[in-house]
């Protein structure tokens, strides 16, 4: 998948699960999605047609992601081992 379909698919799932989310986008072609799960902030990072996510907490955001996937459905699983707690 590419940065744009990575993006759209990420987007998706954030929507079925009605997450809110902020997007920021750069000229070198990124996305940042940041979201909350309760009271838990993360960031998925799509560059180089990698997606990535972060946990935050306090003042440690990098450029780097926390764990980054070079296929979709890995990293789906990974946000949905987030989500599935607060679906219970």
């Amino acid at each position: 998948m590419n940065n744009t379909d990575l993006y759209n698919a990420a987007i998706k799932l954030l929507d079925d699960n009605r997450l809110e989310y902020e997007i920021s986008n750069f000229d070198s072609g990124a996305f940042m999605i940041d979201f909350n799960i309760q009271d838990k902030f993360y960031c998925v990072q799509i560059y180089n047609n990698l997606i990535g996510i972060s946990h935050i907490t306090g003042s440690d955001f990098s450029t780097i992601p926390d764990i980054s996937f070079d296929n979709f459905e890995q990293f789906e699983k990974e946000l949905k081992g987030f989500i599935s707690p607060i679906k219970r």
